[in-house]
Order: C-alpha cells, then structure tokens, then sequence
C-alpha cells in the first residue's frame, strides 16, 4: 500500500511538474533544504527551477515513502551540466529528493 502511494505521489508531482505552461498555475515557492542550508526554490509548471536569480533543471526526483523504498524518476541526458544541486524536503508520508543542475548564464 505504502509502495503504491508513493508511486502516485511522484508520479503525480511528476505529471504536475510536466504540465504545459498554456493555463498553467503561477510558479510557487517552496522551502526545501540544499546542501545543508534552507533554500527557497521558485518552480513554474515544467522541468526548472530558479534560486537565488540561478536558472535550474531538473535532473531527477525521487520520493522515499516512511519505511518504504525510494522510487526514482530521472528526466534524460543533460549533457554538458555539472555541479548538481541536491534538494530534500520533508512531507508527512516521506521525503522528497530533486537532483538539480545548474544552467549556465547566456553568453
């Protein structure tokens, strides 16, 4: 039962975070902890994120329910992008993981 809430949930955020930006909500965000420190992470619908005036990818994202196993969803090959940025933050049912890569500033 665990396995299959936390194979919603991801999926879910996965399909959220996938959405076309046509109608889409405005980008939310959310306190998440990033190599130790507290982070505000800016998210539209889609697979980026912004801190700190930093354009991110989005790697991958990976939900570790309470007791159970964690389940991983990686987004392709970002060849070319390196230093990732590691994001958690915790919910109720586990907590939540996205690998994220910076994207460098346009020339």
């Amino acid at each position: 039962m665990r396995r299959t809430a936390g194979l919603i949930a991801v999926t879910a955020l996965a399909v959220a975070v996938a959405a076309p930006s046509a109608g889409a909500a405005p980008p939310v965000a959310e306190t998440f902890t990033c190599n130790g420190a507290a982070t505000t992470l800016v998210h539209p619908p889609g697979k980026t994120a912004t801190i700190d005036g930093r354009r991110y990818v989005i790697a991958s994202f990976a939900f570790t329910p309470t007791g159970g196993p964690t389940e991983t969803v990686t987004f392709g090959q970002k060849a070319g992008l390196s230093e990732p940025l590691t994001c958690t933050q915790a919910v109720p049912e586990g907590t939540f993981t996205a690998v994220l890569l910076p994207v460098p500033p346009a020339s």
